[in-house]
């Protein structure tokens, strides 16, 4: 029951093409960039890269431990690590629990192993997909998360809408 209070995990469907909700939701503090609260993964897609087994191997690893203690993730770009994710994102959790204390665990697979992690209650991902990526993304991928839509737009308008009146007449003005 506890764990269902911080509900399914999100997916940041960006409008643009270049990152722009993940800054936004960074400088408007949605999103709290404290190292010790929040760690950001990101891939490229660099030849040498993509099918770099070693390096997703160690992203998996540092996830591992940001379930362990609790810290939310932001993934960007990562979807060649999706499928070692599988049992984390549909929150398949195996709970041991004892009078005093309980421990949640979900399985990660890590190369060709798959291993059971602690998983903090506290612990939160967040993924970021761009909208030209969204027609080519499974439909039970997306049942998995919590949906939200982003552009430049909504973030202007949410900053508009809380300037007082006068200032919005005059950013109106300029609109114009």
């Amino acid at each position: 029951i506890r764990r269902r209070l911080y509900g399914r995990y999100k997916l940041i469907i960006d409008e643009s093409e270049d990152e722009s909700a993940v800054r936004l939701l960074c400088q408007s503090g949605i999103i709290n960039l404290d190292p010790n609260r929040t760690t950001v993964f990101r891939m490229s897609d660099f030849t040498d890269d993509i099918n770099n087994e070693l390096r997703n191997v160690e992203i998996l690893s540092t996830i591992k431990l940001c379930m362990e203690t609790g810290k939310t993730i932001l993934m960007v770009n990562t979807g060649r690590i999706y499928g070692s994710l599988y049992d984390v994102f549909n929150q398949n959790f195996s709970i041991m629990a004892t009078d005093e204390s309980r421990k949640i665990f979900s399985k990660v697979a890590i190369g060709p192993k798959t291993i059971d992690v602690a998983v903090h209650e506290e612990f939160q991902c967040i993924v970021h997909i761009k909208r030209s990526e969204f027609k080519d993304i499974p439909p039970p991928f997306l049942s998995r998360f919590q949906k939200y839509s982003l552009s430049v737009y909504d973030f202007y308008r949410i900053r508009f809408e809380q300037l007082p009146r006068n200032e919005q007449i005059l950013m109106k003005n300029v609109e114009d």
